[in-house]
């Protein structure tokens, strides 16, 4: 069966069970998603005689549009709803628990939110004759490209880094010059997909870095996989549990673990003697500090930064709340901009700050504060000397405290970190660190 046929059985078959168990009448029914299963929920509800109320999507383009007729929201919008009986439906093959734990922070209860099981489109699960011929293909691909890379770069080894995050690939080389050093590896490239990557890796002085296409880089990890090390010399710089994200789920049960840890044992094979190493601090011109504050009113030493976007999740903290953390910080004298790029808006009352990664530490040291949410950029600045106030939202698996706390993975002992839980106490937090 394919699976958007056993999906369609599925969400009509879970639909139907939830009604004779529960009932559909006195409840307000809000769709998680504006996607490919939205039709067939909608149709399975409208077979019951239930109309569905809403949808809510993380996806901003959406927010205000239709989606079959019925209005999409920013998922914040479950706040607004505090006296109704709320069913939220979730079904997403990927997705699911982060978004159930995003509802659960919002204050949704387990019997308030109704997830689907569906299987993932993007497996067929019958290999056939075309699946293997197209694997074999990408194989001679990931040769071809390899061989081409190595007639341009003579090497020992490639380094290649299979995920484009960020903080992966600070950590990842935090930890490669030990990795080289120990097994006496002269020449050697690294393989990145993105430009920003790329910039992460200068930062550590790292200049023999070759940007290709993410495809190429799947193929030649995928060759590699197929013929082995011998004849492909490649040195995968991430644990093997990102492909299936296992590990986000396994590492639960071992709360000693911390998202360094993968590097430092699973991905270089280090001891514990071996300690992560952040990149020589080199410091910028201080024309270039000095105009930025100017152009921007800031005040050295009296100004905190807040990073509220992570590319990785929505964070739940809503704009009214960052409205309100920038209320207590200017009562308390400080001037206050948001890092913010691209289609990202800044805080209402602050002004838009952006800086290279080569620039980061000097900005944010002379600024005196920072405010984020975890992101990748709160690996890459967690050498700041600022007073620096990093949070977490558990709920989210890329945002996990126990996982991912600056302080446990040992890069920042004077940080300060919290768990979102409610505005109130974001606001008390914030008062007590600044």
């Amino acid at each position: 069966m394919l699976p958007e046929i056993e999906n369609s059985k599925i969400i009509v078959d879970k639909i139907e069970r939830y009604e004779k168990a529960f009932g559909y009448e006195h409840k307000f029914v809000i769709i998680f998603g504006c996607t490919l299963y939205a039709n067939d929920i909608i149709s399975a509800l409208r077979k019951i005689g239930k109309e569905p109320d809403a949808f809510i999507d993380n996806d901003k383009q959406k927010e205000g549009s239709l989606c079959s007729g019925i209005r999409v929201y920013n998922p914040n919008y479950i706040k607004e709803l505090s006296g109704y009986e709320l069913l939220v439906i979730i079904a997403s093959p990927t997705y699911a628990r982060e978004m159930e734990g995003q509802m659960k922070v919002m204050g949704l209860k387990d019997d308030e939110i109704f997830i689907i099981p569906v299987v993932n489109p993007e497996l067929n699960l019958e290999i056939s004759d075309n699946i293997v011929k197209e694997r074999i293909s990408r194989v001679r691909r990931g040769i071809e490209r390899y061989e081409n890379i190595r007639a341009v770069y003579t090497t020992d080894i490639m380094f290649l880094f299979p995920y484009p995050g960020t903080g992966d690939i600070y950590l990842a080389c935090g930890f490669l010059d030990t990795y080289i050093k120990k097994n006496k590896i002269e020449k050697y490239v690294l393989l990145l997909s993105k430009n920003n990557c790329k910039k992460v890796a200068e930062l550590f002085g790292y200049s023999n870095i070759i940007v290709i296409s993410n495809n190429d880089l799947k193929d030649i990890l995928l060759a590699w996989q197929f013929i082995g090390t011998e004849k492909i010399q490649i040195k995968p710089a991430l644990f093997w549990g990102w492909e299936t994200k296992h590990y986000y789920r396994d590492y639960r049960k071992h709360k000693e673990m911390s998202f360094a840890d993968y590097f430092k044992y699973d991905v270089f094979g280090l001891n514990d003697n071996d300690r992560f190493n952040h990149p020589k601090r080199k410091m910028i011109n201080n024309d270039v500090g000095e105009k930025l504050f100017q152009e921007k009113k800031l005040k050295k030493g009296k100004t905190v930064i807040i990073a509220p976007y992570a590319g990785s999740f929505i964070s739940a903290i809503t704009m009214d709340e960052w409205k309100n953390v920038v209320k207590i910080l200017k009562r308390k004298g400080y001037v206050v901009c948001t890092n913010c790029y691209g289609s990202e808006l800044p805080i209402p009352g602050t002004s838009a700050i952006q800086f290279s990664y080569e620039e980061a530490l000097d900005v944010l040291d002379y600024a005196g504060g920072f405010i984020s949410v975890r992101s990748g950029l709160c690996d890459v600045v967690s050498n700041s000397k600022c007073n620096f106030l990093v949070i977490y939202e558990s709920s989210y698996l890329a945002s996990d405290y126990e996982y991912f706390s600056i302080k446990k993975m040992g890069l920042n002992n004077n940080v300060n970190e919290i768990e979102y839980e409610t505005g109130d106490k974001l606001y008390k937090d914030v008062s007590t660190f600044f």
